[in-house]
């Protein structure tokens, strides 16, 4: 591969419209599809679909596996066999249900936006699948997860607050959740959150006719709701600047970690 080729290969996914520069290939890999396939009454793949490689068709100017069964491919593959679990639906009767052959496609990337230079390459839309974002999980159900919320140390807000909840609610029970590092505690002691905690109090009144709340009004559900943001706003700041809270065993205050030697009345 000449020099200026090989520099590609070191490109994120992201400026190359989404295709690897390089594909994993096993036997039973984990994996899911990065595009939409196929969808019809009979078959449905949609992207991010979870699958297990089963099998592939190699090109057959491919030489002998190298040492140790691991081999980099100087072709690329006919195409790729995916098992889909739980699917029905068949393609071939040799393949058996849920099995799909995916073959390469072929996407174009801009490599230069003002000289207008466009580039295409010939791949799979496949990637393995043992990691994921919050975002990519949000609805599904995992057995179990290693997760990763981020440092004890973080000054976390509303946004760290609901991808934290996201990948924690993702298990069905806590002993399939392993955690690799403690996370900021104050994610889960910033009180409700202002548009839900707002917007369930006018529904409540509307539907319910609550009498301590007779006078809640849109209006007021507006103006509570940004009493609310701008209270969080500013303690949000406070913990960006001098970072998380902690309490002082001994005066009992909240204090951010480089103020933990507490010079309070308590300790003289």
């Amino acid at each position: 591969m000449k020099p200026n080729l090989q520099s590609f290969l070191q490109f994120h996914d992201q400026l190359t419209a989404g295709v690897s520069s390089l594909n994993l290939l096993y036997e039973g890999m984990q994996a899911r599809v990065t595009e939409h396939l196929v969808k019809n009454k009979n078959i449905t793949i949609l992207k991010q679909s979870a699958c297990t490689v089963i099998g592939w068709v190699l090109n057959p100017g491919e030489t002998a596996s190298g040492a140790g069964g691991e081999r980099m491919l100087s072709y690329m593959p006919h195409c790729i066999y995916l098992k889909f679990a739980g699917a029905t639906w068949t393609v071939d009767r040799r393949l058996g249900p849920g099995v799909w052959p995916l073959t390469p496609v072929h996407w174009t990337w801009v490599l230069n936006k003002e000289q207008g230079v466009n580039i295409k390459r010939h791949s799979f839309p496949l990637l393995p699948d043992y990691a994921s974002t919050a975002f990519m999980i949000q609805g599904a159900t995992l057995p179990a997860a290693i997760a990763d919320c981020g440092d004890v140390a973080d000054a976390g807000g509303l946004p760290e607050l609901m991808t934290t909840y996201v990948i924690l609610s993702r298990v069905k029970s806590a002993n399939g959740l392993l955690l690799l590092r403690a996370f900021c505690a104050n994610l889960f002691q910033m009180g409700a959150l202002p548009g839900p905690y707002c917007l369930l109090k006018l529904l409540r009144h509307r539907f319910a006719g609550s009498a301590q709340d007779s006078d809640y009004s849109p209006a007021a559900a507006i103006e509570e709701y940004r009493a609310m943001m701008a209270e969080y706003e500013a303690e949000n700041a406070q913990r960006h600047k001098f970072g998380p809270t902690y309490q002082c065993q001994k005066c009992r205050f909240m204090l951010p970690r480089r103020c933990l030697w507490c010079q309070s009345p308590q300790h003289q």
